[in-house]
């Protein structure tokens, strides 16, 4: 990434982007999609995944010269420029067929448009104010990402303006993704606040590692043979992928997905208001996909906080309904608002961690919690309150 100063525009892998940074971390911005494409302690590595193809801004994409590039529509559309962490708004996974028809993308038309973002430094806090709109689907995004001095946290406020004279019901999921280098077989785990979880329906394009519709408890799940699974350890069955839903944990005010390699000495994730987003969907590409742009050698774990519990997309989401007694949807009533917030972190752990068992929440700090007596790092959080968190 090329810089002249370390909050401001920049370019990204070519792209347009805006960077964010403090003396602790950086954190970088997609004009194209909006997407999280990097977030990194100073000097370290980029925690996020990192697509494995050049991508291109979405503006871009001709399913013409394109799609044997990145696929065919409506999937080429949304993986031609989709890296780290993409917003899914509207619907979660595909859209229906007539919307497909109408030229929809992937993952909601929000998560493909350009985006605004601006940058600020106010005394030594920065942010950066990022809009977009989509305008078959009438509605406007708007998000405040900050960043305060020596804090290893980034903090997301999130708006969805529903622009119709009518209520809306809409799925909104954080499609936060992570892969190499923080995500290694045999070197890393994953962590998450729940334990009632259910596969998908709707197998894996013939690679499925786990059988459907299966209820089991996070992260012990059973592979399509019987034999048990631990879903934690990344990346251990190769040419393999799944999809399964995990409910964040009843009763909990905040819920968490962490990951972290121990070699390389990093523990990353996300916190955030269950109230926000009840449901965690874990998706894990193993080199299972051999067309482009996998092309079978693509390492992906998503750890995707939201209102719903699978890329399902939302009719079908809808159709049904509650799942192990959570509602799966949101609205956003009519010429209204709705707003979610959450914050990143990363940190620097030693070689004794093997996994998070908790995420505390205080008024101005994260408290992170290892499985091992002594395995305690605070993080200094001072805009938690402030935040509404």
């Amino acid at each position: 990434m090329k810089r002249k100063r370390d909050t401001g525009p920049v370019r990204w892998n070519g792209r347009r982007a805006v960077a964010l940074a403090n003396d602790a971390v950086e954190l970088v911005l997609l004009a194209g999609g909006g997407h999280v494409a990097s977030f990194r302690l100073r000097g370290r590595e980029n925690v996020l995944w990192q697509a494995e193809w050049k991508t291109i801004e979405p503006s871009q994409f001709r399913p013409a010269r394109h799609a044997r590039l990145y696929g065919a529509p409506p999937v080429g559309d949304f993986l031609c420029h989709f890296t780290g962490h993409a917003v899914c708004a509207d619907y979660f996974g595909a859209p229906s067929a007539e919307e497909a028809a109408l030229g929809y993308p992937l993952h909601g038309e929000i998560a493909s448009q350009p985006w605004k973002i601006k940058a600020k430094d106010t005394r030594g806090v920065v942010r950066a104010a990022c809009k977009a709109r989509a305008p078959r689907a009438q509605f406007r995004l708007e998000r405040e990402v900050s960043l305060r001095p020596g804090e290893c946290v980034a903090y997301f406020r999130e708006k969805i303006v529903n622009e119709r004279a009518q209520d809306r019901c809409l799925q909104w999921v954080q499609h936060a993704t992570f892969g190499k280098p923080l995500l290694v077989a045999g070197e890393s785990a994953v962590a998450l606040s729940g334990s009632e979880a259910v596969t998908w329906p709707n197998g894996y394009e013939g690679k499925a590692l786990l059988p459907d519709c299966r209820p089991f408890r996070w992260p012990h799940a059973p592979a399509l043979d019987g034999a048990p699974v631990d879903l934690a350890q990344p990346f251990s069955c190769p040419k393999k992928g799944f999809v399964v839903s995990v409910l964040v944990e009843r009763g909990r005010r905040h819920g968490f997905v962490a990951a972290l390699n121990w070699r390389l000495g990093i523990v990353a994730g996300y916190c955030f208001r269950r109230a926000d987003f009840p449901w965690i969907a874990v998706w894990e590409e193993n080199r299972a996909r051999a067309y482009s742009p996998w092309n079978g050698r693509s390492q992906a774990r998503g750890l995707e906080f939201g209102t719903s519990p699978t890329p399902s997309g939302l009719r079908e989401t809808i159709l049904s309904g509650p799942l192990l007694g959570e509602s799966t949807v949101t609205i956003v009533p009519a010429k209204a608002a709705k707003e979610a917030v959450y914050v990143a972190f990363v940190a620097r752990i030693d070689g004794g961690w093997r996994t998070v068992r908790d995420v505390e929440v205080g008024s101005d700090r994260l408290v992170i919690q290892g499985d091992a007596p002594g395995q305690r790092i605070p993080l200094s959080a001072s805009g938690l309150e402030e935040f509404g968190f």
